[in-house]
């Protein structure tokens, strides 16, 4: 039996559920399959579709034990019409079969056992196909499986030299024909390799191999081309598309609609059916690790932890990564907020939780005088007052007062914001030049306008030199941080 082709993706369509796991749901196509091997779907375009079948030919001259012949069936809807023999092809008592596609769908290749197997091309004009012309790989070997895409052919033949059995090579269209084949040997091994097909834009290979460690039988592979024009290590599609019996003819409609043959049973079917399948979106929390060393740490002021350990996204599996990496090497300040938002995270995922969620904390070890009464603060200030201001919140995450107002909407109105390079202060508009007035200013502020908690009194001399007083209104006592004991931030009106 000879089969073939190829890439994967979305599925539309509404055929029976043949099996179903978490994150893909594998579809037999009821009214394409019958009793026999049907395999080796290759789309024309999205309605039109070419596959083998080894069901009995009615125009043959003869019949013989699987024989296989081209068939084309059209989506009406959601449903594949009825398959009709394609007589034109020369369809015959020999073996013929769909063997792939060029990627921009122009030109379909078909085998035939002629001379131990070889490959024929068909030029596609609309849904008419010409008649067949040998294709220039063919060799007194057999050449099962072709497909061309950036001006290059790949195929699979058994020819000498290979690792062993079916093999993988390419060769470049020249000024006068094709380059000499050469082996793929990434993509080979001593087993069977077959069934090649290519991505629309030519970047990703497609095959079936029973080598690299395949689960049983053949397995579906992918390799993608790096940019010096070699491929990648194949890699095993998973079992959401394999199983423990042989997967092969993977396939895509342009839209990237995926298709594929498998002899996987189906009640008491045990041939080669055509399948499709619908990967399912799922919603899932991906941890969250805190990577890199911030100064803060580095000099320990301070420390930087982890509030949230974990985000919430949507989207394919197999774009999903273990871990998210929070990175607080930039993290120079107790002000400098590492949000969801600054992530970086796989574009085709959709994250569910607020990209504003700040995602670590930021603890200063500061040398804050506390228990004092409101006399002993006064005592302190050894210096003449030049002014006092109220500051009521500090954020890297809000950028207007406007979203200052959505959290403290009693306080909208009545702040400046103050803006430097790494966040921005919101302040009191009123400035005093006494200790009283601003006092009586911060009490109001945390008991009937709800600012923050650490909200504080800047008490500058003349020289921007500040002392910072805060309140706790539980304790009724005052705390306080002196110049030489600060954190050395930005100013607070710079």
């Amino acid at each position: 039996m000879r089969i073939y082709f190829g890439i994967l993706l979305i599925l539309i369509t509404t055929f029976c559920v043949y099996a179903q796991n978490d994150n893909m749901q594998i579809i037999s196509l009821k009214t394409i399959n019958s009793t026999f091997d049907d395999f080796a779907p290759v789309f024309v375009d999205s309605t039109t579709m070419l596959f083998t079948s080894s069901r009995p030919n009615p125009l043959a001259e003869r019949n013989m034990s699987n024989n296989q012949n081209i068939y084309i069936t059209n989506k009406t809807g959601n449903e594949w019409t009825s398959p009709k023999l394609i007589s034109y092809l020369s369809n015959s008592d020999n073996h013929e079969a769909t063997a792939g596609i060029s990627s921009d769908r122009k030109t379909v290749f078909l085998y035939k056992t002629f001379n131990g197997g070889d490959i024929y091309n068909s030029d596609i004009n609309g849904k008419i196909l010409s008649a067949p012309k040998k294709t220039a790989i063919n060799s007194q070997w057999q050449e099962s499986s072709v497909c061309f895409a950036n001006n290059t052919l790949y195929f699979v033949s058994d020819r000498p030299g290979g690792k062993g059995e079916h093999d993988i090579y390419y060769c470049t269209a020249i000024e006068k024909g094709w380059t000499e084949p050469t082996n793929i040997e990434i993509l080979n091994t001593e087993f069977d390799e077959n069934y090649i097909s290519v991505s629309n834009n030519g970047d990703s290979l497609f095959f079936s191999s029973k080598g690299h460690n395949s689960t049983g039988g053949f397995d579906i592979y992918r390799s993608v081309r790096k940019s010096d024009g070699t491929w990648t290590t194949p890699e095993n599609l998973g079992n959401l598309i394999n199983s423990s019996s042989d997967e092969i003819n993977f396939s895509t409609d342009p839209y990237g609609k995926m298709f594929f043959s498998s002899n996987r049973p189906d009640s008491s079917d045990t041939s080669y059916n055509i399948y499709t399948c619908f990967e399912k979106k799922i919603r899932i929390k991906i941890p969250l690790e805190i990577t890199g060393n911030s100064p803060i740490n580095e000099t320990k002021t301070g420390t930087v932890d982890l509030i949230r350990n974990y985000i919430e996204v949507e989207g394919f599996q197999r774009n999903i990564p273990k871990k998210i990496e929070v990175n607080i090497s930039a993290v120079f300040d107790s002000l400098d907020i590492v949000k969801i938002g600054d992530l970086k995270i796989d574009k085709n995922l959709t994250v569910i939780d607020n990209k504003e969620t700040p995602l670590i904390a930021i603890k200063i070890f500061e040398k804050k005088i506390e228990n004092v009464s409101l006399e002993e603060v006064k005592k302190s200030i050894d210096f003449e007052i030049n002014y006092c201001a109220v500051q009521v919140g500090a954020f890297t995450y809000k950028t207007s007062i406007t979203d200052f107002a959505k959290d403290y909407p009693l306080l909208g109105d009545k702040v400046l914001m103050i803006q430097n390079k790494k966040f921005n202060r919101f302040v009191m508009r009123e400035t005093f030049e006494d200790l009283d007035s601003a006092i009586v200013l911060q009490k109001k502020c945390l008991t009937e306008y709800h600012s923050v908690f650490d909200t504080f009194i800047a008490v500058y001399d003349m020289h921007n030199v500040r002392i910072l007083i805060y309140f706790d209104v539980k304790s009724n006592m005052y705390k306080m941080l002196r110049p030489e004991d600060q954190y050395k931030d930005d100013e607070l009106f710079k």
